[in-house]
C-alpha cells in the first residue's frame, strides 16, 4: 500500500442521496472508475468524511478516495496495489 493523502478533482454524480465517483485525476492523468468496492462515512468534529474503495478500468488494486462533506474536497488517500 503506498499512501498519498493529495488533493484531487474529482467528477461525481450525486444522486438519490448518494455520492457515486466516476473519474478522478491524479498526476495529470484520468483514472475512470469501474467500480466502487466499498463506501463507508466517520464523522470527524463537525464534518462527515465518506470513503470509497474503488477499482479502475484496465488495473488491478484499489484506490480509497474521501469527500470531506464540510469543505467538499476529495482527496486520494492510498492506492493499493495487491488488494
Amino acid at each position: 500500500m503506498t499512501i498519498i493523502e493529495e488533493k484531487i478533482n474529482v467528477a461525481a454524480v450525486f444522486k438519490n442521496g448518494l455520492i457515486i465517483p466516476k473519474e478522478f485525476e491524479w498526476n495529470r492523468k484520468i483514472f475512470k472508475i469501474e467500480k466502487v468496492a466499498l463506501n463507508y462515512s466517520k464523522r470527524l468534529g463537525n464534518s462527515i468524511i465518506r470513503f470509497f474503495s474503488v477499482e479502475i478500468f484496465g488495473e488491478d488494486g484499489a484506490y480509497q478516495l474521501s469527500f470531506n462533506t464540510s469543505d467538499m474536497i476529495w482527496r486520494l488517500d492510498y492506492v493499493c496495489d495487491a488488494c
